[in-house]
């Protein structure tokens, strides 16, 4: 099926559905955990947790026999950036099998469901994350509303920001869920293990503790508990530890957001690669790292500048001349090249804080992330003439392919370690392969190999 929304994959839903349906009608036991296939729980804690349940009343919009046990990543808070009632996590769910069986009993998505936004307008007043949306509404939501609008008819929900349901929705949840938060259980996911800890999240999904908080005093307003306006949402608390602002959080005006990725080619003239991340940051002294993952370049420039207020104030700018540079990073045994600024915040509070970066003659630049950090050191102030060079690095012969066939045996020897994409790219082009980013667990072998063969020459 087509993607969800814009820059997804395409949609795998019906798959979803029908292995969760095969599965459940497999196991025999009076409780079940239904779980995508990469993530694991290392131990029983979450049973522990799961125990709590009982704690809280259900009301009127109980239809399980027991509530279900779900992740707060990403059970979305439908009073926060992105309107989305009835979206709880599919990650897994733990409860009665005959529950959680009955949830995934709904039909197969069709085509007009996911092309919905193709033929029709978004609602009055979408922001821009919801106005990326193909489909009606997300999987999650489709999972939720099919199950629960046939016990309640009153329920709405026409796009997947249609807000007429939103709480009821709440009610649903707590009624029929209860929700986890990953710091609670002993998992291993290492495909969001990044979002999993950012910080972020917490303030787009329900967590565990307002779950608690709003099932224990049914009477409130859930809206006080849960509604966050965009200076709230957008606060940043940057801990001694480092703070990770995936690429998604941050924007460019040059390239586009490809596989998590803000990717940028053919830089002539200076142009803006990334900015954001627009947060609210508190008086201090601080490091902000630029993650660059893709870097190929001749006699170019790079500008990285901390700015807030809308770039008004210039907390620090550094101006870089690279000579020559072609991933080198990957040479030295690395995943990424590293562009930092250190900077200081003076008033209590700064509004619309974002690292700002602009290259001139760059072939290809690609940034995965933006992490910040409390810094000791002072830092500098505004030094915008300031140049540091890097001198060109003499680059090793690159092996051709039939140099490649000794490292090919040490790859198939970890070959099981890698995906099926990862193979085919393999077989298609092994220098190509080598030279790719992404591909981690061949570094080592890489480098004992680049090695011996800069030896021979």
């Amino acid at each position: 099926m087509p993607p969800i929304k814009e820059g997804n994959p395409n949609c795998n839903a019906n798959f979803q559905i029908e292995a969760a349906k095969k599965g459940l009608i497999v196991a025999k036991n009076k409780y079940v955990l239904r779980v995508r296939n990469d993530l694991l729980f290392k131990s029983d804690k979450f049973l522990h947790e799961y125990e709590k349940e009982n704690q809280f009343k259900r009301f009127r919009h109980s239809v399980f026999n027991k509530r279900v046990m779900i992740s707060s990543l990403f059970t979305l808070n439908p009073y926060a950036l992105e309107r989305m009632p009835f979206h709880f996590s599919d990650w897994f769910h733990f409860g009665l099998r005959s529950d959680v069986l009955s949830l995934w009993n709904i039909p197969f998505v069709d085509l007009a469901f996911m092309t919905h936004y193709n033929t029709n307008a978004h609602r009055p007043g979408s922001n821009i994350l919801e106005r990326a949306f193909n489909a009606r509404t997300a999987i999650e939501q489709y999972l939720i509303f099919e199950r629960f609008r046939n016990y309640f008819t009153e329920l709405r929900l026409e796009g997947h920001n249609d807000t007429h349901s939103r709480k009821q929705s709440i009610d649903i949840l707590l009624d029929n869920f209860y929700i986890l938060d990953f710091e609670n259980a002993d998992v291993y996911f290492p495909k969001y293990e990044i979002d999993m800890y950012y910080s972020g999240n917490k303030n787009i999904c329900v967590s565990q503790n307002s779950w608690e908080t709003m099932a224990a005093n049914r009477n409130i307003d859930y809206e006080n508990i849960l509604s966050l306006n965009s200076s709230t949402i957008q606060s940043l608390v940057i801990s001694e530890e480092f703070t990770y602002i995936p690429a998604y959080f941050l924007k460019t005006k040059q390239g586009q957001l490809i596989n998590r990725e803000l990717v940028s080619e053919s830089i002539e003239d200076y142009r803006v690669v990334q900015y954001g991340p627009h947060f609210r940051i508190k008086r201090g002294k601080y490091k902000a790292i630029v993650v660059v993952t893709t870097l190929k370049l001749k006699d170019a420039r790079i500008i990285i500048r901390a700015t807030c207020d809308h770039g008004k104030n210039v907390l620090n700018e550094r101006d870089i001349h690279i000579n020559h540079y072609e991933n080198d990073f990957l040479d030295q045994g690395r995943t990424s090249f590293a562009l930092d600024i250190d900077f200081e915040c003076v008033q209590e509070w700064s509004d619309d804080f974002e690292v700002v970066v602009e290259c001139k003659n760059v072939d290809q630049i690609a940034i995965s992330a933006l992490t910040l950090k409390r810094n000791s050191n002072p830092a500098t102030r505004p030094t915008p003439n300031a140049l540091i060079k890097i001198a060109a690095k003499p680059k090793p012969e690159k092996p051709e392919h039939e140099d490649t066939k000794a490292l090919l045996l040490a790859v198939r020897f970890i070959s099981f370690f890698m995906s099926q994409k990862m193979k085919r790219k393999l077989s298609r082009d092994p220098v190509l392969f080598f030279k790719d980013s992404k591909n981690i667990l061949i570094y080592p072998i890489k480098n004992v190999y680049l090695k011996k063969f800069d030896g021979k020459n």
